[in-house]
């Protein structure tokens, strides 16, 4: 995906820009733009993935802010497990909750008592220690506990 194919996702998916303003933006005819629509399927979904998380949990935070904030961030705040540690971590069979939490970062509040309107209060954090991190500990309180559990975690990928 070259430059300008990411400014189209970006403009569409995140600013909520019609094809008509960004093929004037661009200089790209929309039939190109109906392409590369079709092309980005993933990084689409990716997008809407994070819309989603947006709009059910923080709805009082703009959009636009938050997107640029949260999806340029892959691992946990507080034990530094990657995303793609944890996918690992479900597909060997590590993992045995029987929840539907814990396959993908969360939003947590750093400042427990802070709102969530708060954008540099939020951070990503894996399921386990948003779990037990609580609205009991600061971050910094937190910190040492995370990276026990990330230890626990690449434990049993065998990483460490």
């Amino acid at each position: 995906m070259n430059e300008e194919q990411r400014r189209f996702l970006y403009l569409t998916m995140i600013e909520g820009k019609t094809y008509d303003d960004v093929s004037a933006t661009l200089g790209v005819h929309k039939a190109e733009l109906s392409r590369w629509w079709g092309m980005f399927g993933d990084e689409r979904e990716r997008m809407h993935h994070w819309r989603t998380k947006w709009r059910n949990s923080l709805p009082q935070v703009d959009f636009k802010s938050f997107y640029e904030k949260m999806s340029s961030i892959s691992s946990c705040y507080y034990c530094g497990i990657h995303a793609s540690e944890i996918e690992q971590l479900f597909a060997q069979g590590c993992i045995r909750t029987k929840r539907n939490r814990g396959r993908e970062l969360e939003v947590d509040r750093m400042i427990p008592n802070k709102d969530y309107a708060d954008l540099d209060n939020l951070v990503l954090a894996c399921y386990w220690c948003n779990n037990a991190k609580t609205d009991e500990f600061s971050a910094a309180e937190f910190k040492p506990i995370g990276a026990v559990i990330g230890q626990a975690l690449r434990k049993r990928l065998n990483v460490l």
